[in-house]
C-alpha cells in the first residue's frame, strides 16, 4: 500500500481554496479558480497604441515598452491577490500570477528582445521580515513560462514609506532609492547584442519606483534596453489605506 505524501494528507485536512472566493480547488498549484481568474480586469494591450501605463509614466530613459496585466481594484479580486502576496506570505501565489501574466501577455511581444528579468528590489530588512521579495517571485513565475533568466541586478535602499505621499512627494521620495549591484553582468540579446531587461514589479502607482529603478540600471549599464512590466496598475496613484506599496 502506498503511503500518501505529506502534501496529500494536508490536502485532505485543509483542501486548497481559491484566494478570492474560497471555493475548493482540485489542485494545490492553481490558487485562483477559473471564475475569479476570468473576473480580473485586464489592462488593454492594443497593438500600435501606447498603453495606459506608458501614458502615465511618459517617455523615460531607455524605456522600450511599459505594460500592466491587471487593473488594480482595492475592493476587487485584484486587491485581494495583491494583499495576499505582499502581506500574507503567499510567495507561491506570486509565482502563479507571474505564470498567468506571462501566458496571457507573451503573444503581444512584451518579451521580444528580452535577455533577462530584473525584479524591483525591496530593502533587505523588509525582505527578512516578509521572507521573500514578491516582485522576484512574480519574475520567477514569468521565467518558468518564457525561459528568460531572472537576474537580481538592483539593491534597494532604506526610504520613507510612500503610503501617505502623493504625486510630486512620491517622485521626490523615490529618488536615489535604488543602486545597481556591482559586478552583476546582464546577459545580452543574441539578435541585438545589447542587454534587454524586463523590469518587473507588483504594482505601479505613479511610476516613480520603476523610473528610478530604470535610472539605476541605465547608469550602471549604458545602452541597456528596458521594458517595464507590472502585475497591476492603479487608477488614482494610491495604494490601499495604511499599506505601503513597497
Amino acid at each position: 500500500m502506498k503511503i500518501p505524501v505529506v502534501s496529500d494528507l494536508l490536502s485532505l485536512i485543509a483542501p486548497p481554496r481559491c484566494h478570492v472566493c474560497g471555493r475548493v480547488l482540485p489542485d494545490a498549484g492553481i490558487f485562483v479558480c477559473p471564475a475569479c481568474l476570468a473576473s480580473l480586469r485586464r489592462e488593454s494591450q492594443r497593438q500600435g497604441q501606447p498603453s495606459r501605463m506608458e501614458n502615465q509614466i511618459g517617455s523615460v530613459l531607455a524605456m522600450r515598452q511599459a505594460a500592466a496585466w491587471l487593473t488594480y481594484r482595492p475592493d476587487g479580486a485584484s486587491g485581494i491577490l495583491v494583499h495576499d502576496i505582499k502581506y500574507h506570505g503567499y510567495s507561491r501565489l506570486a509565482r502563479f500570477l507571474g505564470r498567468r501574466m506571462a501566458i496571457e501577455m507573451i503573444a503581444g511581444g512584451i518579451f521580444t528582445g528580452a535577455s533577462c528579468l530584473v525584479p524591483v528590489p525591496i530593502h533587505h530588512f523588509r525582505r527578512m521580515r516578509r521572507g521573500y521579495n514578491q516582485s522576484e517571485e512574480i519574475a520567477r513565475g514569468i521565467s518558468s513560462v518564457t525561459g528568460i533568466p531572472v537576474v537580481n541586478a538592483l539593491r534597494g535602499r532604506h526610504h520613507k514609506s510612500q503610503t501617505r505621499l502623493h504625486g510630486r512627494q512620491r517622485i521626490e521620495n523615490a529618488k536615489n532609492k535604488y543602486t545597481a549591484i556591482k559586478n552583476v553582468r546582464l546577459p545580452v540579446d543574441s539578435a541585438s547584442g545589447i542587454p534587454g531587461v524586463v523590469l518587473v514589479d507588483d504594482v505601479c502607482t505613479t511610476g516613480s519606483t520603476l523610473v528610478n529603478a530604470a535610472a539605476a540600471l541605465e547608469t550602471a549599464h549604458p545602452g541597456v534596453r528596458i521594458t517595464m512590466l507590472v502585475l497591476a496598475l492603479t487608477h488614482n496613484g494610491s495604494g490601499p489605506a495604511g499599506k505601503p506599496w513597497r
